[in-house]
């Protein structure tokens, strides 16, 4: 672990993981039970990590791949690494705290980082999150539209016993009630026991729900 010189005269923080000679791993495959396969090669691999004072700091491993008997040659998955790659688990975990409080240029502003690979972690972890949400017995919902004029507008579904958002979907038609109404269903909600739905008086809304 060390200082070093980056572009920009900048210095940052780099942690560096390996392992020892002749060290034995178990296969990456899922439920493979072969616990002893040895080093075919390494391969190196950079993570960004949280900033460490006022430094940007990132590990630097070379992450061995193994040889399987059964699977053949495999890279050891690092415990650290985040989803969509680049970013180490704290690092990502982080970023979307901050991006539920920043707009998008300004947070990778802030992050020192390009707005595409920040952005492809955050939307994994929202595509994890979503995947995950279970809707049974939610019984009242609150509907509105926002936007500003002349701009497109996005409609905002909430719980309103949970205060949770449930929904956002682009528009305020009824076809938005309607996309709302399959991905509640989707994720296990039931429209039998919903019974209180608020809504803005915009006229697709009421429209979109019976």
């Amino acid at each position: 672990m060390g200082f070093r010189d980056a572009d920009g005269g900048r210095r940052e923080l780099r942690i560096m993981i390996g392992f020892e000679p002749g060290a034995r791993f178990h296969c990456p495959e899922t439920g493979c039970r072969e616990d002893a396969c040895p080093v075919h090669d390494g391969r190196g691999r950079v993570w960004r990590h949280p900033d460490f004072f006022r430094y940007k700091a990132f590990i630097h491993a070379a992450m061995p791949r193994v040889t399987c008997p059964e699977h053949g040659v495999g890279t050891v998955p690092a415990p650290w690494a985040g989803p969509g790659g680049g970013f180490t688990l704290l690092f990502g975990a982080w970023a979307v705290e901050m991006a539920r409080h920043l707009p998008a240029g300004t947070l990778a502003g802030r992050l020192d980082e390009t707005g595409t690979r920040l952005w492809r972690s955050v939307a994994h972890c929202v595509d994890e999150a979503r995947r995950l949400e279970d809707h049974m017995g939610v019984e009242a919902v609150g509907i509105d539209g926002t936007g500003r004029r002349g701009r497109d507008h996005i409609t905002v579904v909430a719980g309103l016993v949970e205060h949770d958002v449930t929904d956002v979907t682009p528009g305020r038609d009824p076809a938005t009630v309607e996309r709302f109404a399959r991905d509640f269903m989707g994720h296990n909600g039931g429209p039998e026991y919903v019974r209180l739905v608020a809504c803005d008086m915009s006229p697709g809304f009421p429209e979109g729900h019976p």
